[in-house]
């Protein structure tokens, strides 16, 4: 918590609060004290002018998750939330959610399948389109953000997009840091909005160079 509240502090003091977005992981609201850590943390954002998301791909904190985002922006501080189309419950959710959703995949290969979770990449991809068209058929109500390095998958947002009169602006791609910077750079020129994610933590090399 308290290196997350260094972060947080140093991209508010250098000037990049304005477009930071610090990712969260929904673990820290099942140990002791967890919503209330996550409090802190909100509010070192909100005064460091840093936006934050709270994101899970396990079923079991996705109600927590939420619930605790509800809870962030009752208040008024406007906490993101991040969900998966690894998960059957997904669509669902982003049909209820409000504000910023970013949405994801998560999946390399056949999984463990369960009553909670697609089997297979070709059953989270086509989940994924469905999610985009929950989000973008909500108008103002959510802001989506959409995580992937996916080609194929970008090109079926952006028409999605249209046929849902979101025009460039009025959502965002997500892609990390040094991957696929082909494709990040020709939709900046296009005029899309790019989020670049930067790695933080004990797993930043496997998130930096996986697939």
């Amino acid at each position: 918590i308290a290196e997350y509240e260094t972060v947080i502090g140093l991209l508010g003091s250098s000037g990049l609060g304005s477009i930071a977005e610090v990712l969260v992981p929904a673990q820290l609201l099942m140990v002791e004290r967890g919503p209330e850590a996550l409090n802190e943390v909100c509010a070192v954002a909100r005064d460091s002018g840093v936006s934050v998301l709270v994101a899970s791909g396990a079923p079991g904190e996705i109600d927590a998750m939420i619930a605790v985002v509800q809870r962030q922006r009752a208040i008024g501080r406007e906490v993101g939330i991040g969900l998966q189309s690894l998960l059957r419950r997904t669509e669902r959710d982003c049909a209820g959610v409000a504000g910023r959703v970013r949405l994801s995949k998560t999946c390399s290969g056949p999984v463990l399948t369960d009553a909670g979770r697609f089997g297979h990449d070709i059953e989270v991809d086509k989940s994924y389109v469905r999610c985009a068209k929950a989000l973008l058929a909500r108008g103002d109500e959510v802001w989506p953000l959409f995580a992937t390095h996916d080609p194929r998958l970008v090109e079926i947002v952006q028409a999605l997009a249209v046929r849902y009169g979101r025009g460039t602006g009025q959502y965002e791609f997500a892609m990390y840091l040094g991957r696929a910077e082909h494709l990040q750079q020709r939709l900046v020129d296009s005029g899309e909005s790019v989020r670049v994610c930067v790695p933080f933590g004990p797993e930043w090399f496997g998130r930096l160079v996986g697939g």
